[in-house]
């Protein structure tokens, strides 16, 4: 894998593991 596309890939699952980890906090509270 390039290393161009590893912080790429990196920011899209990291800001989609947030955005799930948001809306199951949302549900909770």
């Amino acid at each position: 894998m390039d290393q161009e596309s590893e912080p790429a890939l990196f920011v899209f699952f990291g800001s989609a593991i947030l955005e799930l980890e948001t809306e199951f906090l949302c549900r909770i509270l």
